[in-house]
């Protein structure tokens, strides 16, 4: 990272890497393409009937993902994340309403869908233009002699990992799809959405932490590390277990207001897929401090392995479980994988996260789960489970926020709480 350099040519490095294994993997799906149509054609041949979308689209994302993580390095995780996480689901939700009230058919959905990632991906590119980091024109690709075969190796075991995790996280859904049809895949895919938002206060964490554990490996500094993973486990897990509490004790109203799917239907899923995330986000940012490290490469060895347990257990449990399969299957390769990562990180550093404030957490969120199931429900119209909606959530926050503080199970979170209410009671004075 040089910037009166041109950070020695990195970006238009990965540019050309990039494009060139795009174009290499484009050359792959065409000479399958029948193959994979075949593997589709029975149960999901909407499918095949839009394969042409798969490659602009997995371009886009490319581009998308090589600036992200330039734009990582370059000390903005913020650009990114909103644009992902915020921009495009607004633009989804927008073809989403124009097709629900008739504007738009769903073959032209389907058509213009694809548009998100290409605007989320320009946007990226012009935020790099506009800070005048985008170095293309003289931009020599440099390495200094010692670099070179590291980064080489740091590279491939990269691609390695990055096709392993792809295997791991998104296989389930191509499965069911497969095996199941679209239907039980948009029930499936409704249900991992709700997962999704239960893991999303993560997101930030996770992106931003990299670069100050990476500096603290520069320095052998361990003790902040051990600071930063504990700090991320524990508040990761009592984030995630609010989310997770306010969607499922909503879970009645939410089904009636935004979706066509039953209640019946989706919350068993979403139960096993909410306990897949929590299990990730309680395990904190053990992936970047392993990633960041010397040892870089178990991730490689654990997601190669983990990929092989994951293709086995959907094949064996969605025919006999379904869409219930596929989320026991999810939750038992997260276990497998965090157990993985944990013991890992154990062995070689001694590093433990984990104490009695994680079963505090547990606890509490079982006593406002009782609190919410024996209380009435409001659903006799929409307004009504609006309001129950409303009136849930602001006790069930109010509650288990009220009782994390009590219990002191996390100092920055009550640090945050304190400063939150002296901000709000000043407003109030005013």
């Amino acid at each position: 990272r040089n910037e009166e350099k041109k950070h020695n040519g990195f970006l238009k490095l990965t540019l050309i890497v990039s494009f060139v294994g795009f174009l290499l993997v484009s050359f792959l799906v065409m000479f399958f393409k029948a193959n994979i149509e075949n593997y589709f054609i029975k149960e999901s041949p909407l499918i095949v009937e839009y394969f042409y979308l798969i490659l602009p689209i997995t371009f886009f994302l490319l581009l998308f993902a090589i600036f992200e993580n330039y734009t990582k390095v370059l000390y903005d995780t913020i650009a990114s994340t909103l644009l992902q996480s915020f921009l495009l689901r607004i633009l989804n939700l927008i073809l989403i309403l124009l097709t629900v009230y008739g504007f738009i058919n769903f073959k032209e959905y389907i058509n213009y869908w694809p548009f998100t990632y290409v605007i989320i991906a320009i946007f990226l590119v012009l935020v790099v233009i506009f800070r005048k980091q985008f170095f293309w024109k003289n931009s020599i690709i440099k390495f200094e002699d010692n670099t070179r075969n590291q980064f080489l190796k740091f590279s491939i075991i990269s691609v390695m990992t990055s096709l392993s995790s792809q295997v791991v996280f998104q296989i389930d859904k191509i499965m069911v799809s497969a095996y199941q049809g679209l239907q039980e895949s948009g029930i499936y895919g409704v249900a991992f959405l709700f997962g999704t938002v239960i893991a999303f206060p993560s997101a930030a964490l996770v992106k931003s932490s990299s670069i100050y554990i990476a500096e603290a490996w520069k320095s052998n500094d361990y003790k902040t590390i051990l600071r930063l993973y504990k700090n991320s486990c524990i508040i990761q897990f009592l984030t995630g277990v609010l989310v997770f509490l306010g969607l499922l004790c909503n879970f009645h109203g939410i089904f009636q207001v935004i979706t066509k799917y039953t209640e019946a239907e989706v919350e068993t899923i979403f139960i096993l897929i909410g306990l897949t995330k929590l299990v990730d986000m309680a395990s904190g940012i053990n992936g970047v401090i392993i990633s960041t490290s010397k040892y870089y490469f178990f991730d490689t060895i654990t997601f190669f392995l983990l990929s092989g347990v994951t293709i086995a257990l959907n094949h064996w449990l969605i025919p006999i479980y379904g869409l219930n399969g596929a989320g026991f299957a999810a939750l038992i390769t997260m276990i497998l994988y965090n157990s993985a990562r944990f013991y890992f990180l154990y062995y070689k550093y001694e590093f433990q996260p984990f104490n009695l404030n994680f079963v505090k957490v547990v606890f509490i969120g079982l006593f406002v789960y009782f609190l919410n199931f024996i209380s009435p429900k409001f659903d006799n119209s929409i307004s009504q489970i609006v309001l129950d909606l409303l009136i849930r959530s602001i006790l069930i926050c109010t509650i288990f926020l009220g009782l994390i503080y009590a219990f002191k199970v996390s100092e920055e979170t009550n640090g945050f709480l304190r400063n939150g209410l002296k901000k709000l009671f000043l407003v109030i004075k005013k």
